[in-house]
């Protein structure tokens, strides 16, 4: 394509310059560029219901790049012919008053007044196409809009959490269920938490066993650190405990070694405080051949510098009589004081007890050196 410059464009007869865009030849076969071949490109493809104006759009386009491509010759008749030597008309000679070929100013008026007219008139068929375009699509939207549900399955479940926290267990259950119907990991925990205490409903251990089945296979693999890990690893702790036990009159029966592979997967890929302190607990109080005090204190520090109480107590304990590990007073009265501060419900009384009992058998300088620890430990918990 051959674009003539800024400085080269056409003249009026009087010799100033015409406003416009740059004029441009083009070579059959080329598409146009620019504003107009840019809206041919977008609407070729459009549907049958705007066949009548792109066929309108595009016979323009045809004319206008026909006229471009072929400059019309000096002398050319009606039927095509020209007068013999005659020449092309090139567009940057034409001279003032457009004397130089022979052509005079009304013509030249006329064509420029034709180019102009075919100029606006594809700009027209361009913004005929862009108003169906856009009512086309304000259609679509509005169509695609009714489809979706009023409620989405955020707002049942949101909905649920309030009715259970301002005491409507009955319309907590009924949301929460039709939430987890729909797969929503947080709405099936909390079903299985409610079935499991008999929270708002009659306790029923099976279809807690269902809904935290349902949530640990679905999200075994979820991220460490995604919002929904810790009711991943919740669930798989919960799934543990029941096959510690089993249920009674179901399928669920005791399983002391898929107990431990649910607990060790919680605690070693979810790194969950509560997993690592039940994997302490049973190699504390498995049988003999499976009793291991070492690997038991690991798991439980692991979890005691998390912050559970349970196993900074029972650590401590561990640490501090030495009846299956070598004796370490000083640091199992720190992790039994830090404990007892800490603890709060059920475990809290018999936590307090063997606090007790560690604390009247230690001397005074284990008491202040492991005082001392504690508050350090506590303190810089308070800080983090």
């Amino acid at each position: 394509m051959v674009s003539v410059p800024h400085s080269e464009r056409m003249k009026s007869l009087d010799g100033r310059r015409i406003a416009g865009p740059e004029r441009r030849v083009l070579t059959s076969g080329q598409p146009a560029r620019g504003a107009s071949g840019a809206l041919g490109r977008t609407f070729a493809e459009n549907g049958s219901h705007l066949g009548m104006a792109r066929r309108s759009w595009l016979g323009a386009m045809d004319r206008f790049r026909a006229r471009a491509a072929t400059p019309p010759e000096i002398g050319a008749n009606r039927t095509g012919g020209t007068r013999a030597g005659t020449q092309r008309m090139d567009m940057r000679s034409v001279g003032p008053r457009g004397e130089r070929h022979g052509r005079s100013p009304e013509l030249m008026r006329k064509r420029v007044a034709m180019r102009t007219y075919e100029y606006v008139a594809c700009a027209m068929v361009a913004g005929v196409f862009l108003t169906l375009q856009t009512a086309d699509l304000r259609a679509a939207d509005a169509k695609a809009l009714e489809q979706v549900p009023k409620t989405s399955l955020i707002d049942t479940f949101r909905d649920g959490v309030r009715a259970y926290y301002r005491g409507d267990k009955a319309v907590a259950v009924d949301k929460l269920r039709t939430a987890a119907e729909s797969d929503h990991t947080m709405a099936q925990w909390k079903l299985g938490r409610m079935y499991a205490d008999g929270d708002g409903v009659d306790e029923d251990d099976l279809k807690a066993f269902e809904y935290f089945s349902r949530v640990a296979n679905a999200h075994v693999d979820e991220l460490p650190n995604s919002p929904q890990a810790p009711f991943v690893a919740d669930a798989l702790i919960e799934l543990g405990d029941y096959y510690l036990t089993g249920i009674k009159d179901s399928a669920v029966k005791p399983n002391v070694e898929r107990a431990r592979n649910l607990y060790t997967y919680a605690a070693s890929y979810f790194g969950n405080s509560q997993a690592q302190y039940r994997l302490g607990q049973m190699y504390l109080e498995t049988g003999e051949a499976e009793r291991d005090p070492r690997l038991a204190a690991r798991w439980l520090k692991l979890s005691a510098e998390k912050g559970n109480p349970s196993a900074q107590a029972l650590l401590g304990d561990l640490l501090f009589f030495g009846e299956e590990l070598p004796r370490r007073p000083v640091t199992g009265l720190m992790w039994l004081t830090i404990a007892r501060q800490s603890a709060t419900g059920p475990d809290s009384e018999w936590i307090r007890e063997r606090q007790e009992k560690a604390f009247t058998r230690a001397s005074d300088d284990e008491r202040k050196r492991a005082t001392q620890l504690a508050d350090v430990w506590l303190g810089a918990k308070k800080t983090n």
